[in-house]
């Protein structure tokens, strides 16, 4: 695995974290800290699986 696959998500997570913070501090949510991660975690997972899934496809 490439460090620059794992860079790569981070910096989708942290972005997906601070926009769905802003969005649902924009709606009033009660906890939009929380939800921006539960929303980060899981963008990040998806990204994270998919450039594996990429990176595995290309080696075989």
């Amino acid at each position: 695995m490439k460090r620059n696959y794992v860079i790569t998500s981070v910096m989708i997570g942290l972005a997906v974290f601070v926009i769905s913070w802003l969005v649902l501090a924009a709606l009033g949510s009660p906890a939009p800290y929380l939800g921006g991660l539960v929303v980060a975690f899981i963008i990040f997972e998806i990204s994270f699986y998919h450039l594996f899934a990429r990176n595995r496809e290309g080696n075989n």
